[in-house]
C-alpha cells in the first residue's frame, strides 16, 4: 500500500470514529453502558451483548407447562425456596407458581423483603369436563322456558340427588350445605324436582290484609301477609 493510500485509509478511519464511529455513554461496564448506534442514532443498551460473554445465565427464567397436578407439586418441591409463592386462580382454573417473587427474608409485607423479577414460573391448567363447561357457560345466561327446559333434560344425569337434610351429616361438605339450607331457610332440588322446575313454573299468591284499632287509646295497625305457593301447594 502507498504512503498515499495509507494516507487516505487513515483520514477514512478518522473520520468513521469521529464522526459516525460507536459511542459509549458509561464509565465502566457495571453501570449497565449505553451505546449510540450510527443508524439513526439510537439508544440502546449493550446488556444483551454483553450477557452473551457471560459463562451461565445471570438468574433463572423461564416458563415451564405442567400437564398433571402432580407434576407441578414436584417441581415445586424441587425448586422450593423463600422466595417461591403459588397462585390459585378460579377463572381461569390455573395454578401458578412465582419462584422468584420477592427476595430476602420474611414475608411479603416484610421490611426485609424486596420486590424480585419474578420471571420463573411453573403453571398447571386445571382440566375442566365437559359437564363443567357447560354448566359455567349457561350460568348466568338469560334463558324462554322451553330453552331451559331442554337444557335441563340434556344435562338432567349432572343433577346429583338432593340431600337429606334431616340426617347428621358425614362429611364437610354436608355440613356446609346444612348451614346454607339453614340460612335460606330453605331446601335443595334435585333430578326430580329441577324437571318439574324446567317443564313448568306455576306460583299462587295469597294475600290479607288485617286492621286492628284499639278504641280507648286511639293506636291502630295494619297487617299485611303474602303467601306464595307451587301448583302442589308447597
Amino acid at each position: 500500500m502507498s504512503p498515499e493510500t495509507q494516507t487516505e485509509t487513515a483520514a477514512l478511519a478518522d473520520f468513521m470514529i469521529n464522526h459516525v464511529g460507536l459511542e459509549v455513554l458509561a464509565e465502566d461496564l457495571a453501570n449497565t453502558p449505553i451505546a449510540v448506534v450510527p443508524e439513526g442514532k439510537r439508544l440502546e443498551s449493550l446488556k444483551p451483548l454483553l450477557d452473551e460473554y457471560r459463562a451461565r445465565p445471570e438468574r433463572i427464567t423461564g416458563l415451564s407447562e405442567h400437564i398433571t397436578l402432580d407434576s407441578l407439586i414436584e417441581h415445586i418441591k424441587a425448586h422450593d425456596t423463600t422466595q417461591a409463592v403459588v397462585f390459585i386462580s378460579r377463572e381461569p382454573a390455573r395454578a401458578v407458581a412465582v419462584y422468584d417473587y420477592m427476595s430476602g427474608n420474611g414475608t411479603a409485607s416484610s421490611v426485609e423483603t424486596e420486590p424480585n423479577w419474578r420471571a420463573w414460573r411453573a403453571i398447571h391448567d386445571f382440566p375442566l369436563s365437559r359437564e363443567w363447561k357447560l354448566w359455567s357457560r349457561a350460568s348466568g345466561s338469560k334463558m324462554g322456558q322451553g330453552e331451559f327446559a331442554a337444557f335441563v333434560e340434556d344435562r338432567i344425569l349432572d343433577i346429583l340427588p338432593a340431600p337429606d337434610l334431616t340426617v347428621t351429616p358425614n362429611s364437610e361438605a354436608d355440613t356446609r350445605l346444612q348451614e346454607l339450607a339453614r340460612l335460606l331457610n330453605g331446601t335443595f332440588a334435585g333430578p326430580e324436582r329441577m324437571m318439574e322446575l324446567a317443564r313448568g313454573l306455576v306460583v299462587h299468591e295469597t294475600s290479607r290484609v288485617g286492621e286492628v284499632i284499639n278504641t280507648n287509646s286511639g293506636e291502630g295497625s295494619i297487617i299485611f301477609e303474602e303467601e306464595h305457593t307451587d301448583g302442589a301447594g308447597q
